[in-house]
């Protein structure tokens, strides 16, 4: 199972299943290269997010291969701002 993650400026979405990966980081980087705009995305737990996407922001995106048993062999790391 492949799991994605997007992380937004210290904060970490989770993203549904069926969320067009590659479609939101074109969309991401045309907003922010025209100056600003929101891009909305759909996420596994928080429903949909409108992001604003401008220059200046942090963006990262993560995915992860998970065994069968919903688990993987990479160490889990805690994004406490992510939480602030």
């Amino acid at each position: 199972m492949i799991v994605t993650t997007l992380h937004v400026d210290g904060r970490a979405y989770l993203l549904a299943a069926g969320q067009d990966v590659e479609g939101l980081k074109g969309a991401i980087v045309e907003a922010v290269t025209s100056g600003a705009r929101f891009v909305d995305f759909a996420t596994a737990s928080q429903g949909a997010v409108s992001l604003l996407a401008a220059p200046g922001i942090a963006v990262r995106v993560e995915v992860r291969e998970l065994d069968d048993d919903g688990r993987d062999d990479q160490p889990v790391v805690v994004d406490f701002d992510a939480y602030a």
